[in-house]
């Protein structure tokens, strides 16, 4: 935030040319910059960010239908009048009902882990603070992996109970992160230095 203040107040004088590049800038974008889909399990997913948008929507479109995109994250609606926003990660339920996302709001990149279904009822539920951007869905279906902040402890989350450790990692010049392999039964957690690394399968 500090940064932040000082970057504002050494560029003030600047603020008006800033904006005139800015509009004259989104007059030559399109209306709307949208992915190019990809297919999955008879659903496309696509993300599009819309004309006065800052943030992009992520939708889902059955390929067997001719239904309507539907939206699993609208980050312009999570941002809301944020002074910061930024989105970490999301992954979606193997059943395809839920998506859990990371968000951090206060730029210290921490993120803080939340579940939505993605229809009917939009309430969000918080599941965990303090967590890195990376989450993945169990091969179980049923719970969430998710990091610390420090990158240093992996945690499963599953409906209705505490958070479990799995792993700590003792070595202060290793850090953690998730990666799904693209099929529903293994999540590789993933332990990395500059000098090498290390993959293990949960399964």
């Amino acid at each position: 935030q500090a940064e932040r203040r000082y970057l504002a107040r050494t560029t003030e004088t600047w603020a008006p040319l800033r904006r005139q590049i800015e509009r004259e800038l989104n007059q030559l974008l399109p209306d709307t910059v949208r992915t190019h889909p990809v297919t999955q399990s008879g659903y496309e997913y696509f993300s599009e960010i819309p004309k006065g948008g800052q943030y992009p929507v992520f939708y889902r479109r059955s390929v067997a239908a001719e239904a309507a995109a539907t939206v699993l994250l609208d980050v312009n609606q999570l941002a809301g009048d944020s002074e910061y926003y930024a989105l970490g990660g999301f992954a979606l339920s193997p059943d395809g009902k839920f998506i859990a996302y990371t968000e951090d709001r206060s730029a210290n990149e921490s993120f803080t882990l939340l579940l939505r279904p993605i229809s009917g009822s939009q309430e969000v539920g918080e599941l965990a603070a303090a967590t890195a951007a990376d989450v993945a869905w169990h091969p179980d279906g049923r719970s969430l992996l998710y990091l610390d902040a420090a990158r240093a402890v992996l945690y499963r989350y599953s409906p209705g109970m505490t958070a479990v450790e799995l792993y700590r990692e003792q070595d202060p010049s290793y850090s953690l992160s998730l990666e799904s392999t693209g099929h529903d039964a293994f999540v590789l957690d993933r332990k990395s230095t500059r000098l090498n690394s290390s993959h293990q399968i949960i399964s």
